[in-house]
């Protein structure tokens, strides 16, 4: 019996390691490019009475693993946020400008050949500052967290629509909608 258990697990070990050393090929370009612009309104008002709407612009590179599956890379996005107070005649703007630098992982799930989903979060650092629109006022630039939760999805493995959530310090933080193009990352024949 000890000898029927000891080939068995022999023969189990040999199988697992052999199944370790096989590499699943690749069925994606291992490097992506993404560029987007986008739209998005802020998370507080600040004692201001209206959000504006936002701009953003955002380029993302990721190495997307063997899989086909997970994503990992770097990106930086630039975004302007004004707020306004229509009670102040002539009405009072300030404008808070800001930049993000973060890493990025997501992961992909294939619909069809053409439709892809994925969800992800992107974490690094914000700096913005505030400028007041009716004065010389500038306050100096800080530094904070940055950290957004994203979903979306990839039409023809070009085209990417993404809902983020950007949460960093209060004065920036939005809710963002952006349109990008992929350079790269198609599936492989």
């Amino acid at each position: 019996m000890k000898r029927t258990v000891l080939i068995f697990a022999v023969f189990i070990m040999s199988v697992s390691l052999a199944r370790a050393q096989q590499v699943d090929k690749r069925k994606v370009q291992a490097v992506e490019v993404e560029v987007a612009g986008g739209t998005g309104i802020g998370l507080y008002k600040l004692g201001f009475d209206q959000n504006r709407l936002m701009y953003t612009g955002r380029a993302e590179v990721r190495y997307n693993f063997p899989s086909g599956a997970f994503d990992l890379g770097l990106g930086a996005q630039l975004s302007r946020l004004e707020r306004t107070s229509v009670s102040v005649t002539p009405s009072q703007y300030d404008v808070f400008p800001s930049w993000q630098l973060y890493f990025v992982g997501d992961y992909n799930w294939q619909t069809s050949n053409n439709l892809s989903l994925f969800a992800g979060l992107a974490a690094g650092f914000s700096r913005w500052t505030q400028a007041s629109g009716n004065a010389a006022s500038i306050v100096p630039d800080k530094w904070s967290p940055y950290i957004a939760p994203r979903v979306g999805l990839e039409a023809w493995n070009r085209l990417r629509v993404t809902v983020s959530a950007n949460l960093m310090n209060k004065e920036t933080s939005f809710v963002g909608l952006s349109l990008g193009y992929a350079f790269g990352g198609k599936p492989l024949k």
